[in-house]
């Protein structure tokens, strides 16, 4: 589900000195565009567009990053953890120049920003349907067969999925059309696959301090085939509001038309 951004147009006139004896001036009109919403993390943008470019690599960059989220605080730091992440990973088979070129452009125009913020909005409209302990959690799971409880620390979820039901529950939670799922491709670690593991969703933000270890329980556990795991966005308690996002790309036309009334035309 795309949304369209709403723009918000911002102008400020600045009077310039008038030209000695002249009596005319000029009035430029400096503009901005911002959207909506704030600026997503960059780490997230990256995500989207190595989804995008090489599905599969999805949640091997999650589990690449999580470890080091807490050491790259600003967005620059992000940027060079993920991009020396890429290369040292083989995150994306043909990491060329073109392609790194073409992943800039994408962070400059914030080409992803709407997807992130469409699932975001997701999760705002489902955590006003629950009850009201999941708004303190900065990460919690939900899982089929949970009958609409919720894990909120790393304790509970080790119990759970030290406990898995025999088979799924299809009816909770519902699989929506953006969600990525992680799931085994074969027998690993001398396990065999289940045929129709148990869903679990992480709900999480990558500015969560609890992220990386849910990420990596969950991972853990799908690797073996015993689970599903996808990860749903949701925004950060502890992380301040980024400033709204810039839309760069994006013209503005300024028609201006004098509709003052002349009772003697003067113009010449």
């Amino acid at each position: 589900m795309l949304i369209s951004p709403t723009l918000a147009l911002t102008g400020w006139l600045f009077l310039l000195g008038l030209p000695g004896g002249s009596g005319t001036g000029t009035t430029p009109v400096h503009t901005s565009l911002r959207a909506s919403w704030p600026t997503p993390d960059i780490l997230l943008e990256i995500g989207e567009f190595i989804h995008q470019e090489h599905a599969p690599s999805y949640y091997p960059y999650l589990s690449a990053i999580s470890p080091h989220l807490a050491e790259a605080t600003t967005q620059e730091e992000r940027y060079r953890l993920a991009l020396d992440l890429i290369q040292s990973k083989h995150l994306l088979p043909s990491f060329s120049p073109t392609l790194r070129s073409l992943l800039s452009l994408s962070l400059s125009l914030h080409t992803v920003s709407p997807a992130i913020e469409a699932r975001l909005q997701q999760y705002r409209l489902l955590e006003a349907s629950r009850p009201l302990r999941v708004a303190q959690c900065d990460s919690w799971v939900e899982w089929s067969g949970g009958e609409g409880k919720v894990a909120c620390d790393l304790d509970s979820l080790s119990s759970i999925l030290d406990n898995l039901p025999s088979h799924s529950d299809s009816s909770s939670p519902i699989l929506l059309s953006t969600d990525r799922v992680y799931v085994a491709t074969g027998a690993q670690e001398g396990k065999e696959a289940k045929a129709h593991p148990p869903l679990f969703i992480l709900y999480s933000s990558l500015s969560s301090s609890s992220f990386p270890s849910f990420h990596e329980a969950l991972m853990k556990m799908a690797d073996t085939g015993a689970i599903r795991y996808t990860l749903r966005y949701k925004p950060s308690l502890t992380t301040s509001p980024s400033p709204r996002m810039p839309m760069a790309g994006y013209g503005v036309e300024l028609a201006l038309k004098n509709l003052e009334y002349l009772v003697v035309d003067d113009r010449g």
